[in-house]
């Protein structure tokens, strides 16, 4: 099986058009997820990935490549603490590595997310001062 990055587009929607059933399939459902998870986020395209920003942060991506699916947690602290609690799956420095034939479960994803949200609200705060 081939797995091509999507170049060129514009939105979540363009980007999914251009990812194989399998993978279009696993990145649908976690882009729904986030949606879920992220009330009133802003999706746009960011390095080429659908990015999510919450709160004037970007907290995770997604995208896809000739190696399979993964989520960009977008902050090497967080990935390694996420690592050691999540240790059933593969990370590679900030990113975590899926197939679609595998996706990842609600909790993990949820647990990632709120690590992002928490430590982008400590950085917020600590900026305050």
């Amino acid at each position: 099986m081939t797995i091509v990055k999507p170049k060129g587009h514009t939105d979540v929607a363009s980007y999914l058009a251009q990812v194989s059933a399998p993978e279009r399939e696993a990145l649908r459902a976690l882009h729904e997820l986030m949606l879920s998870l992220l009330p009133g986020a802003e999706v746009r395209i960011s390095y080429q990935v659908p990015t999510y920003r919450f709160e004037d942060r970007n907290v995770v991506s997604w995208g896809v490549s000739s190696s399979g699916c993964s989520l960009y947690v977008m902050s090497p602290a967080a990935a390694k603490q996420l690592a050691v609690a999540l240790p059933k799956y593969t990370f590679s420095g900030a990113t975590l590595h899926f197939s679609a034939a595998a996706p990842l479960p609600k909790t993990v994803v949820k647990k990632i997310v709120s690590a992002r949200v928490a430590e982008n609200r400590a950085l917020t705060a600590a900026r305050r001062k």
